[in-house]
């Protein structure tokens, strides 16, 4: 969160105020990187076409187009999640956002 801080040119305190711990930053930079990608969109896009077929080629689509943006963000948490109970909190949030946008 120092370093955070730090890049942001705000005090440390200034970080905790807006989140609560690093499991809300990390769910915060996950679900802006959704949002600057789109992801809401595509997703009411897929939940509207007219077949199965149609909403699995079209989940397939966002999921290879979406992948390779978001990976280095993936990668971070999943390295991390199994030892930290923050990361673990932020990866858990990204599944449950994702079941829920699908139902």
């Amino acid at each position: 969160m120092a370093q955070i801080a730090k890049a942001a040119r705000v005090s440390r305190q200034a970080v905790y105020l807006h989140f609560a711990d690093r499991a809300a930053l990390m769910v915060a930079v996950a679900r802006h990187l959704d949002a600057r990608l789109g992801l809401p969109a595509d997703i009411q896009d897929m939940m509207a076409v007219p077949t199965g077929a149609a909403m699995l080629e079209a989940s397939v689509a966002i999921q290879a187009g979406r992948n390779p943006s978001v990976w280095a963000v993936a990668r971070a948490l999943d390295a991390v999640r199994r030892t930290d109970a923050a990361a673990e909190r932020a990866w858990q949030d990204r599944l449950t956002a994702r079941l829920v946008r699908l139902c």
